[in-house]
């Protein structure tokens, strides 16, 4: 579920509501759920706070900043301050303003001028008047984007907690993923160039954690829960900004980043399609040049190269949109499954789009989980399978179910229990000791794959009649290797291979002189039915060379999986 809001809607919002900022009062207007509003005896005790932090060089990159480019005071501090005091990025953007105004008045020249700087020169510190650019409800930040200002607006928060409470979600704390536009870190760099001509590029790091640190704080207030890096509901944040979407294609005019040769592909799990994120622009909904990216991108540009192509820039018109995507980490639920009746295939088996049987395992053991945890989907592994007509008898095949972005995850071992009595009502399927498990336990249940044993039971036919001196032959066969070609019924889907597998014991019981019971203990992953008719010479040995006739299988049962999970 996708939300959007316009930084233009805030920037009206604030304007209806807030008074002209006046920074001789005594008090600074009412800060939005979240952030400390600082009072004008407040702000001295701040300055004190920001003392150790501030030195002479430090004041007179705020007055460029500040008085050289409309950058909001959250910005104006991030590039003065080397390391940022909580107490002052805590507070509102009114409060900082305010706070800003007063440090620069104290640094205020005498022969200070009103004509701001244009884009594109160099400033003069002694020339500049100490009078921020930016105004707080009526300017978008040249740097930011007004990201900043976006995530105070009371709106924003409440549309991000109706969206969680609209899906249902049961959630106790939560972490935030934040994608900026590539935009902040061109811009960034481009101020930084301009105050500052060649220092090092910026890495695009600081915007980010400074949002990361602001942004739950108002987050935690609306939503009544804290903020935990460990959280499993992510809440993916993504900010955009149409006007300056494009901006990163000025990187084209620099020979030495050879960005028109290059071409990215992402193969994209979820969706199987293949991404090209190209420097040469986007269109449509192709996605933009990632943060990230383009910082690795920068770190190959010399400082000089990149004053030349990138001036300072001007403000925008419009502030970013932003989206949300909410994904809770899957949860796991772990057990033994049994299936009593044969033409039930594993997962559902489709061929042509034609379904071949009318139930699946994975579906009758599903349906109640989904129901209690509200998922959008599950993941059924196990260990091993078993054809579509064979049965799982005795204790039952192994399995871990994973329940993806469940709605709620938080699921007690009594509702366990009651999920694993639905599923028992089925005359099909049956389950036991259902429980919840880790993520590991997925892992572990298919380590070793090919060292586990498994027990079987077959009906068999031979051609010519039998005799217990058969039977007894069979019996007595321990430890038969075996060597098996990839058998003719799944060659269109497996690779041709010769897989060796060992016949660990056999039982032969003889019912008629045409027919016979066979017990078995083999190594995982042998194919029993070809071991027992030889698949037209594809297995050796088999059971129809040993007896030196034709046989075939009628019917066959699991009988055990030798593992002991979970």
């Amino acid at each position: 579920r996708a939300h959007l809001l316009t930084a233009t809607d805030s920037q009206q919002r604030q304007r209806q509501m807030a008074e002209p900022m006046n920074t001789e009062s005594n008090a600074v207007a009412a800060s939005a759920d979240g952030y400390t509003t600082a009072t004008t005896s407040s702000i001295v005790l701040l300055r004190q706070a920001l003392h150790p932090f501030v030195d002479q060089p430090t004041l007179e990159v705020l007055r460029q900043v500040a008085t050289g480019c409309p950058c909001c005071p959250h910005c104006c501090f991030a590039f003065a301050l080397s390391a940022v005091p909580a107490e002052i990025f805590s507070l509102d953007q009114q409060s900082l303003y305010a706070l800003l105004v007063d440090v620069l008045q104290s640094v205020s020249s005498p022969t200070a001028s009103s004509q701001a700087p244009s884009a594109g020169t160099t400033l003069d510190v002694a020339q500049t008047p100490c009078r921020p650019l930016y105004q707080p409800g009526s300017t978008v930040c040249v740097c930011c984007l007004d990201i900043q200002a976006l995530v105070e607006d009371p709106l924003f928060a409440s549309q991000i907690a109706d969206s969680l409470h609209s899906e249902g979600r049961i959630f106790r704390d939560f972490r935030v993923d934040l994608k900026l536009p590539a935009a902040t870190l061109l811009r960034r760099c481009a101020i930084q160039q301009w105050y500052r001509p060649g220092s090092p590029l910026d890495s695009g790091t600081k915007l980010k954690t400074l949002m990361q640190t602001r942004l739950p704080l108002v987050l935690s207030r609306q939503l009544n829960c804290p903020r935990n890096n460990d959280s499993g509901l992510r809440l993916g944040i993504c900010f955009n900004h149409v006007e300056t979407r494009g901006e990163y294609q000025q990187l084209n005019q620099l020979s030495v980043s050879n960005m028109r040769a290059r071409k990215r592909s992402r193969r994209s799990r979820s969706q199987g399609k293949v991404r090209r994120a190209n420097i040469e622009g986007v269109s449509g909904e192709e996605e933009e040049v990632s943060l990230s990216e383009l910082a690795s991108l920068l770190q190959r540009i010399k400082p000089a190269e990149f004053a030349s192509c990138f001036k300072l820039p001007s403000a925008p018109l419009t502030g970013c949109s932003w989206k949300l995507t909410a994904q809770q980490d899957s949860v796991f639920v772990g057990g033994r499954y049994m299936k009593l009746q044969r033409n039930i295939s594993h997962t559902p088996w489709e061929v042509g789009g034609v379904r071949k049987t009318e139930l699946c395992v994975s579906e009758l053991v599903a349906a109640p989980l989904e129901k209690h945890f509200r998922c959008v989907g599950v993941n059924f592994v196990s260990s091993g399978r078993e054809d579509a007509d064979v049965r799982m008898l005795g204790e039952g095949r192994p399995f871990v179910l994973e329940c993806i972005d469940p709605k709620n995850p938080f699921i007690s071992a009594e509702k366990v229990l009651e999920a694993q009595r639905e599923i028992n009502k089925s005359v099909y399927v049956q389950v036991h000791k259902l429980q919840m498990v880790s993520k590991s336990a997925c892992k572990a249940l298919l380590k070793n794959e090919a060292e586990k044993r498994k027990t079987y039971r077959c009906v068999i036919w031979s051609e010519r009649e039998l005799t217990q001196v058969d039977m007894d032959h069979l019996s007595s066969l321990k430890e038969v290797v075996i060597k098996q070609r990839t058998p003719v019924r799944v060659f269109h889907r497996r690779a041709a291979l010769e897989r060796p597998r060992t016949i660990y014991n056999m039982s032969a019981h003889l019912l008629e002189p045409h027919f016979f019971f066979l017990d078995l203990t083999s190594q995982s992953g042998t194919y029993i039915k070809e071991f027992v008719h030889g698949d037209l010479g594809r297995t050796e040995p088999s059971v129809a060379s040993l007896l030196k006739t034709r046989a075939d299988i009628l019917q066959l049962d699991v009988m055990a999986v030798l593992h002991p999970f979970p």
